[in-house]
């Protein structure tokens, strides 16, 4: 059995994969840190976290750009490494590629990356599990369709490891995913997409969740 490290949980799975936690950005349209939001019990990024601890990932991370020390301590007690990107600024892909790295620092052999993001509340770990079942081989690429649109979580192969890692612009992994349709797959969620960029969305959202 591998030995597992970062999020530590008792769920198994047959392949080697990594999950980061993008967090990275400064919720400029928010006006203040979105990862520190209240989520029932917990903040918008501490549930973020719950959900990957419970999907069976070898290898995690949460990617931290913007506020990062106030971050990275609210966080400290789920026992998360927290991985600072210098470059944060620079957009989401220079997260991506952190992450990434530092993962592959850890497990060397890894077969394949899921990128989530801290503020989609409504992605639970099922979907997750979902995503690295459906993983097959080193070239595929898994995304989320929603009933609206398609994106993230996404899961990758190891064969697009090293475009991963030269991602440098705001985009992401969309270019990788657009230039390797063949190797794309969706896996359905069912539901509209639902980020909290703006404190209207997050009071929205919260409202239909929690009351």
């Amino acid at each position: 059995m591998r030995k597992k490290k970062g999020f530590m949980t008792d769920a198994e799975t047959s392949k080697n994969i990594g999950i980061i936690v993008l967090a990275a950005g400064a919720s400029r349209r928010m006006g203040q840190p979105k990862q520190l939001l209240p989520w029932g019990t917990k903040t918008v990024l501490a549930h973020a976290i719950t959900q990957v601890q419970g999907a069976g990932a070898n290898t995690s991370c949460v990617v931290l750009g913007s506020d990062h020390q106030q971050i990275a301590k609210s966080i400290a007690p789920t026992g998360v490494p927290a991985v600072f990107n210098p470059n944060w600024e620079q957009g989401m892909g220079t997260s991506i590629a952190a992450g990434l790295q530092w993962i592959l620092d850890q497990q060397p052999e890894l077969d394949g990356l899921l990128v989530q993001l801290c503020d989609l509340p409504l992605i639970g770990t099922s979907h997750l599990k979902s995503l690295m079942q459906f993983l097959n081989n080193p070239t595929d690429i898994r995304i989320t369709a929603y009933t609206d649109t398609q994106g993230v979580p996404a899961i990758f192969g190891k064969a697009h490891f090293n475009s991963l890692l030269g991602l440098r612009d705001e985009t992401g992994a969309k270019s990788i995913i657009q230039t390797n349709k063949e190797q794309v797959g969706k896996v359905t969620f069912p539901g509209p997409y639902r980020d909290i960029d703006t404190i209207e969305a997050y009071e929205s959202l919260k409202k239909e969740v929690w009351s």
